[in-house]
């Protein structure tokens, strides 16, 4: 008899537990958690709330998945699968849960042309030659032959940066330059100009960016030169390449008279 009554109540309280859990899982509250391997899956709508009591279950066919009818899609999204409301589902830890975050991308050449504001590229400055400090009239005479270049370091080292993961190596080079004589007129040359020495017989021209005045600055004063240099920094970032043009400009005063008003 007392074998009978302990069957009886155990059936009872099977029944009772079985009963208990499913009403558990009708009623399952706002932001109860299903556990799929190491990942907390719950749906949530714009105001933080599961949508339509639907839960990112298992991946038993059982599974309630948010229906084509409520506007959700069971698609991934670039964050994960979307929830109806097209949000995101929450990636839950024990006690914290937070939206997958967005993966933040940075273009190549972005980080390349920031590089280059680092580097500090010194303005070459435009130089005249002959000087006129080496004659007596302390100018440069219309109509002779001057050689245009500028000063400066036209071929620096290549330099290397880095930007997290992203390692960048940067190498400027002159392409050319634009001299603005100062009298309306303006001269393009490649590369960076030839130097003149006094080795060069007198009245040579440049052979490779020169000029000649057609008209004195004198008595008003000097003519002002500017030089715009134009560089090619050709850039490598983790085997992406590249090229970004930059250009710089300096200035220098050049006096120009003619010697048969001076000789007078």
């Amino acid at each position: 008899m007392r074998r009978l009554m302990r069957c009886l109540l155990a059936i009872v309280l099977a029944t009772a537990l079985g009963v208990a859990a499913a009403s558990l899982a009708e009623a399952s509250p706002k932001g109860f958690l299903k556990r799929r391997g190491s990942t907390f899956n719950a749906g949530a709508s714009s105001h933080g709330e599961r949508p339509g009591g639907a839960i990112q279950g298992s991946s038993s066919a059982s599974s309630h998945r948010p229906s084509s009818a409520s506007g959700g899609s069971s698609e991934p999204g670039p964050n994960g699968p979307l929830a109806p409301n097209g949000v995101p589902y929450l990636h839950c830890m024990i006690g914290a849960c937070q939206p997958a975050a967005p993966v933040a991308t940075v273009a190549p050449e972005t980080v390349a042309r920031a590089a280059v504001a680092r580097l500090q590229l010194a303005a070459p400055t435009p130089t005249v030659g002959p000087p006129p400090s080496i004659n007596r009239w302390k100018m440069a005479a219309v109509g002779y032959p001057l050689w245009l270049w500028v000063e400066g370091n036209t071929s620096p080292s290549p330099v290397t940066d880095t930007n997290g993961p992203l390692s960048v190596s940067l190498r400027a080079r002159v392409t050319g330059i634009t001299f603005d004589m100062g009298d309306g007129h303006t001269v393009s040359c490649t590369g960076g100009g030839s130097r003149w020495t006094r080795d060069v017989a007198a009245g040579t021209p440049s052979p490779t960016c020169g000029y000649r005045y057609r008209k004195p600055s004198l008595p008003d004063g000097p003519y002002t030169i500017t030089a715009t240099t134009r560089w090619a920094v050709d850039w490598n970032i983790n085997g992406t390449t590249g090229t970004i043009p930059y250009s710089q400009t300096a200035t220098t005063s050049l006096p120009v008279g003619e010697l048969q008003v001076l000789v007078r």
